[in-house]
């Protein structure tokens, strides 16, 4: 009786292996994204923006809509510098803006209303019925409104993009730094 209990056990554990070893890839690649991105906001909240940067880059220079967005909240709460950029409040808002325009997607409720809430009314007033503003404004699928931002030349192209913050020391040995001081 013991000798069948301890072959059902260990066929438990192959089937418990088996089982989770052909998972989707994309739930384990979801699952190790969330893992990285509370990592990396950990660090941001513990002052070690270097850290969260390279987590968060090498997500977001792939395009992962959640690491653009995850960065330009860092930039916005914490000042996440990109590393060998400028840090003047211009160059960081101009950041904070392409950053959350290339993370725009339908899920992003909160980057879409600091984006208006930033932006919105500042640069793209309702009476102006600038293209970008509009899109914000008024479009259903605001994923789309990146492709404006793009044709108004409001943002460079995303591999322009990528290239600049690499060739700024993003991919480099320059580090990121946190300018704000937040109290938990």
């Amino acid at each position: 009786m013991e000798k069948k209990l301890k072959k059902t056990i260990i066929l438990l554990k192959v089937a418990v292996v088996v089982l989770f070893s052909t998972v989707s890839p994309i739930f384990s690649a979801d699952s190790d994204w969330q893992f990285d991105r509370k990592l990396a906001i950990g660090h941001m909240i513990n002052r070690n923006c270097d850290q969260a940067w390279k987590i968060l880059w090498e997500s977001a220079q792939t395009g992962r809509k959640e690491a653009l967005n995850t960065i330009a909240l860092g930039i916005y709460t914490h000042g996440m510098s990109i590393p060998g950029a400028m840090t003047d409040k211009l160059s960081m808002y101009r950041y904070i803006f392409i950053f959350l325009t290339y993370g725009l997607s339908n899920q992003a409720d909160t980057e879409k209303r600091l984006l208006n809430e930033l932006f919105g009314e500042v640069l793209f007033p309702k009476k102006s019925g600038h293209p970008f503003g509009e899109c914000l404004r008024n479009s259903t699928n605001i994923s789309s409104c990146t492709d404006v931002a793009i044709s108004e030349r409001l943002v460079p192209s995303f591999s322009d993009f990528v290239s600049e913050v690499n060739n700024s020391g993003g991919a480099t040995n320059q580090k990121s730094i946190c300018l704000f001081n937040v109290e938990n």
